[in-house]
């Protein structure tokens, strides 16, 4: 008897340690590069495809002498941010766009845009 009692005793200190393991293992740590897709996905792909869209309207819709003179700055919350080099181009935008530009382009986009603000600023040659 004292032979199968030493025996399971030892399976269950086995059986202790194993579940020890279990709980006190720590993972390894993950040093792929897989969160790369996410972060992508979310601060690239997805914005360039709602501004792909009024980009190719904005071109399509702007005259051909403002066009070169603005620049399409970012995308956020509806609010489509443009940019222009100077004050006398911020005037003759803003004119096109109260004019029935902006609504046009709010009828035509397929994501929602609830408004354009025209500031003067570096625009990109």
């Amino acid at each position: 008897m004292d032979r199968f009692a030493s025996e399971h005793d030892a399976h269950a200190a086995e059986q202790h340690i194993a579940r020890l393991r279990h709980w006190r293992h720590r993972p390894e740590r993950d040093l792929s590069l897989s969160f790369i897709n996410e972060y992508v996905q979310k601060q690239i792909a997805k914005p360039a495809a709602q501004l792909g869209d009024l980009g190719s309207l904005w071109v399509e819709l702007v005259p051909v002498h403002l066009l070169p003179r603005t620049q399409l700055a970012k995308f956020t919350r509806g609010v489509l941010h443009v940019t222009v080099p100077d004050a006398a181009t911020n005037y003759e935008l803003d004119r096109l766009l109260r004019s029935g530009l902006e609504l046009t382009l709010k009828q035509k986009c397929k994501t929602t845009l609830r408004k354009i603000r025209v500031s003067v600023g570096a625009v990109d040659a």
